[in-house]
């Protein structure tokens, strides 16, 4: 691993090793790298600076919900997988999905 990328998140690295193993940790981050560019756009969303309305109106568009209902039927099966085990409602898993990644797209 980068060793700025270390220096920055190797704790994290330790706290999924006890979940997923010393291995797979290395192997899944073995080409990660500290981009700082990223960590100033976490830092500075745009969404941070509008209303509690204005980030809705920018989320909630008739689009995206027909979108969160077509993914909860296709991905019915895995969903209820995820929401099980850790104890999610399936509808703000989708949510959740849509609003951070516009569901994978």
């Amino acid at each position: 691993m980068n060793k700025q990328f270390l220096a920055r998140c190797g704790y994290l690295t330790k706290v999924l090793q006890i979940d997923f193993g010393k291995q797979f940790i290395e192997d899944t981050l073995s080409e990660a790298e500290f981009v700082p560019a990223v960590v100033g756009k976490q830092i500075h969303q745009p969404e941070l600076d509008l209303s509690t309305w204005q980030y809705i109106d920018m989320n909630c568009s008739t689009k995206r919900i027909e979108a969160g209902r077509y993914k909860k039927l296709r991905f019915k099966s895995n969903l209820n997988v995820i929401c099980r085990k850790y104890g999610i409602p399936s509808n703000i898993l989708v949510a959740i999905w849509g609003a951070e990644s516009n569901f994978g797209e």
